[in-house]
């Protein structure tokens, strides 16, 4: 026990400059005794029986990285159906061993007692882990009917996998309210590729990439370039998911400039953004621009030959069957 005092000790403790290192040691004396008693009292309670001695101990080891004797004492506690030990022993196994089977047992374990946040847990293990929709279904909706949050957003979720579109929207709604922006996004998708409401899928896209949701963010730019030709909206839109990293935002600013406005400078600077950033199709654009627009055919050449060998049909044909 004594080295796991000292070692608790000395992560919390720094060392004190040489002019006090006689008091340091008389302070670091009295916690040290101070939490070994501490510790022996919770040993003696939890050898009588005393559950929530157990899962304290529990949790003593398990912040000494102790794994192993944190399990042992948090199943002592849970067997004898302390909640808490069961919710922790299963978050042990869940993040720390990845041992989902017997994470999904001790989550059930407290689910069954009524916890909601193990309701939760459960069901995002199912739909996450196992892809089991049935059983996500069974404890998700339980947990949100109680009015877990994140049981909320899930359920929705499942819904829209089972493309129950009514009920994907009813669960995602009431998450947006909540603020979360997955919610806010698969809005959009639902109100834009199921419904065909596009003045709502704007208004949930924008809901999500206010809260920094960058497929948000690109959507928009799409439907503005494409449903309604505001490319001013459109490249605002996809100039800020560009800035986030996002390649093919890049590679659809150089489309606008470069099709649309006819801003060759502007469409190259994007089409090599998103060319270095993995967008093959880039290459081909960057040759068709200076084939066709700024007739440098030996630059459209080069462009060319690297869109062939990441594997563009159209630049292979190019170079095939064309003489530039």
């Amino acid at each position: 026990m004594k080295k796991y005092i000292l070692f608790l000790l000395l992560a919390i403790c720094s060392v004190s400059i040489s002019g006090e290192i006689n008091e340091f040691q008389n302070v670091f004396g009295i916690i040290a005794n101070t939490l070994e008693s501490n510790i022996n009292e919770l040993e003696r309670d939890a050898n009588k029986g005393d559950l929530a001695s157990m899962h304290d101990l529990g949790l003593f080891y398990c912040e000494l990285q102790d794994f192993n004797q944190g399990v042992c004492w948090y199943e002592k506690s849970a067997y004898g159906g302390f909640v808490q030990a069961m919710m922790n022993l299963a978050n042990l196994y869940e993040h720390h061993f990845q041992d989902y089977d017997k994470a999904i047992k001790w989550y059930r374990k407290a689910a069954e007692t009524g916890h909601i946040v193990a309701m939760a847990e459960l069901g995002s293990l199912y739909l996450e882990v196992y892809k089991d929709y049935d059983q996500a279904m069974h404890w998700t909706d339980q947990a949100a009917q109680k009015g877990d949050p994140c049981a909320i957003y899930n359920l929705g979720y499942i819904h829209l996998l089972k493309q129950d579109y009514d009920q994907a929207v009813k669960w995602l709604e009431m998450a947006a309210q909540e603020g979360e922006e997955r919610a806010m996004y698969n809005l959009g998708h639902i109100y834009f590729e199921h419904y065909k409401d596009i003045d709502k899928a704007i208004t949930r896209f924008k809901d999500a990439a206010r809260k920094g949701f960058v497929l948000a963010m690109y959507n928009l730019g799409c439907i503005y370039a494409d449903h309604h030709s505001d490319f001013e909206q459109a490249i605002d839109w996809f100039t800020k998911a560009a800035h986030e990293d996002n390649a093919e935002a890049m590679h659809r600013l150089g489309h606008i400039y470069g099709k649309h406005l006819q801003y060759f400078d502007k469409a190259i600077e994007w089409y090599e953004k998103a060319a270095n950033n993995g967008v093959s199709d880039a290459l081909f654009h960057l040759g068709y621009i200076y084939e066709h627009f700024l007739q440098d055919k030996a630059k459209a050449m080069v462009w060319y030959k690297k869109a062939a060998d990441c594997g563009v049909k159209e630049a292979q044909d190019i170079i095939d069957h064309t003489h530039i």
